[in-house]
Protein backbone atom coordinates (compact mmCIF):
# COMPACT_ATOMS: atom_id res chain seq x y z
CA UNK A 1 0.00 0.00 0.00
CA UNK A 2 0.98 2.75 -1.11
CA UNK A 3 0.05 6.15 1.21
CA UNK A 4 0.62 9.95 -0.28
CA UNK A 5 0.17 12.32 2.00
CA UNK A 6 -3.46 13.96 1.96
CA UNK A 7 -4.52 11.37 0.02
CA UNK A 8 -5.95 7.86 0.76
CA UNK A 9 -3.68 4.73 0.28
CA UNK A 10 -3.58 2.97 -2.79
CA UNK A 11 -2.63 -0.68 -3.72
CA UNK A 12 0.60 -1.00 -5.93
CA UNK A 13 1.16 -4.19 -6.96
CA UNK A 14 4.81 -5.26 -8.91
CA UNK A 15 5.22 -8.42 -10.55
CA UNK A 16 8.97 -8.51 -11.58
CA UNK A 17 11.82 -10.90 -13.02
CA UNK A 18 15.57 -11.56 -12.62
CA UNK A 19 18.29 -12.94 -14.12
CA UNK A 20 22.06 -13.09 -12.05
CA UNK A 21 24.65 -12.76 -14.59
CA UNK A 22 27.75 -14.53 -14.37
CA UNK A 23 29.77 -11.53 -13.04
CA UNK A 24 26.95 -11.40 -9.93
CA UNK A 25 24.72 -8.21 -11.65
CA UNK A 26 21.23 -8.92 -11.06
CA UNK A 27 19.39 -7.59 -13.84
CA UNK A 28 15.39 -7.20 -12.93
CA UNK A 29 12.09 -6.18 -15.02
CA UNK A 30 9.50 -5.26 -12.87
CA UNK A 31 5.55 -3.92 -14.06
CA UNK A 32 4.56 -1.57 -12.31
CA UNK A 33 0.75 -1.96 -11.36
CA UNK A 34 -0.59 1.73 -9.12
CA UNK A 35 -4.20 2.25 -8.55
CA UNK A 36 -5.44 4.85 -10.41
CA UNK A 37 -2.46 4.95 -12.88
CA UNK A 38 -1.66 3.14 -16.11
CA UNK A 39 0.79 0.26 -15.61
CA UNK A 40 4.32 0.79 -16.35
CA UNK A 41 8.14 -1.02 -16.52
CA UNK A 42 11.38 -0.71 -15.06
CA UNK A 43 14.50 -2.07 -14.35
CA UNK A 44 17.00 -2.70 -12.14
CA UNK A 45 20.43 -3.16 -12.51
CA UNK A 46 22.62 -4.10 -9.12
CA UNK A 47 26.30 -5.24 -9.56
CA UNK A 48 28.35 -5.99 -6.51
CA UNK A 49 31.15 -3.63 -5.96
CA UNK A 50 33.37 -5.34 -3.64
CA UNK A 51 33.54 -3.49 -0.88
CA UNK A 52 30.29 -4.46 0.68
CA UNK A 53 28.08 -2.37 -1.56
CA UNK A 54 26.28 -2.14 -5.51
CA UNK A 55 26.75 -0.33 -8.56
CA UNK A 56 23.21 0.49 -9.65
CA UNK A 57 21.28 1.55 -12.50
CA UNK A 58 17.67 2.22 -11.94
CA UNK A 59 14.88 3.52 -14.89
CA UNK A 60 13.41 5.06 -12.09
CA UNK A 61 16.18 7.23 -11.06
CA UNK A 62 17.05 10.49 -12.55
CA UNK A 63 20.86 10.49 -11.32
CA UNK A 64 22.78 8.14 -9.26
CA UNK A 65 21.72 5.37 -7.38
CA UNK A 66 23.34 4.62 -4.01
CA UNK A 67 22.97 1.05 -2.18
CA UNK A 68 24.69 -0.18 0.39
CA UNK A 69 24.01 -3.17 3.22
CA UNK A 70 23.49 -1.79 6.52
CA UNK A 71 22.32 -4.20 9.54
CA UNK A 72 21.68 -6.95 7.21
CA UNK A 73 19.34 -4.50 5.33
CA UNK A 74 19.63 -3.18 1.90
CA UNK A 75 19.66 0.74 1.68
CA UNK A 76 18.33 2.29 -1.44
CA UNK A 77 18.94 6.07 -1.54
CA UNK A 78 17.92 8.05 -5.51
CA UNK A 79 16.56 11.05 -6.72
CA UNK A 80 13.69 10.45 -9.11
CA UNK A 81 11.61 13.21 -11.77
CA UNK A 82 10.25 16.20 -9.84
CA UNK A 83 12.91 16.59 -7.10
CA UNK A 84 11.79 13.87 -5.27
CA UNK A 85 14.31 11.43 -3.09
CA UNK A 86 13.10 8.16 -2.72
CA UNK A 87 14.59 6.28 0.44
CA UNK A 88 14.72 2.14 0.96
CA UNK A 89 14.91 -0.36 3.02
CA UNK A 90 14.73 -4.27 2.33
CA UNK A 91 15.17 -6.82 5.07
CA UNK A 92 15.15 -10.20 3.81
CA UNK A 93 13.20 -12.83 6.18
CA UNK A 94 15.13 -16.40 7.00
CA UNK A 95 14.38 -18.76 4.60
CA UNK A 96 15.42 -15.99 1.59
CA UNK A 97 11.84 -16.13 0.01
CA UNK A 98 10.32 -13.33 1.53
CA UNK A 99 11.72 -9.46 2.12
CA UNK A 100 10.04 -6.46 3.41
CA UNK A 101 10.54 -2.99 1.80
CA UNK A 102 10.27 0.60 3.65
CA UNK A 103 9.78 3.44 0.99
CA UNK A 104 9.70 7.05 1.88
CA UNK A 105 9.44 9.97 -0.81
CA UNK A 106 10.42 13.74 0.05
CA UNK A 107 10.40 16.40 -1.74
CA UNK A 108 12.07 19.28 -0.63
CA UNK A 109 12.74 17.40 2.38
CA UNK A 110 9.17 16.83 3.29
CA UNK A 111 7.98 13.50 3.83
CA UNK A 112 4.97 12.85 1.22
CA UNK A 113 4.56 9.84 0.76
CA UNK A 114 5.17 5.84 1.96
CA UNK A 115 5.65 2.63 0.87
CA UNK A 116 5.71 -0.90 2.60
CA UNK A 117 5.75 -3.80 0.68
CA UNK A 118 5.69 -7.34 1.07
CA UNK A 119 8.02 -8.94 -1.59
CA UNK A 120 7.42 -12.75 -2.46
CA UNK A 121 9.73 -15.34 -4.33
CA UNK A 122 7.48 -17.63 -6.18
CA UNK A 123 8.25 -20.16 -8.77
Amino acid sequence: MLKVFASRARSVHVVGSGRLSPNGTLNLIQRVEQEGKKPRTRTWSLTPDGSGGYDSVLSDASGPVLVTVEDRRLHIRFKAKGNIRIEQWLALEPGGRVARNHLVVRKFGIRVAVLDETIRKID
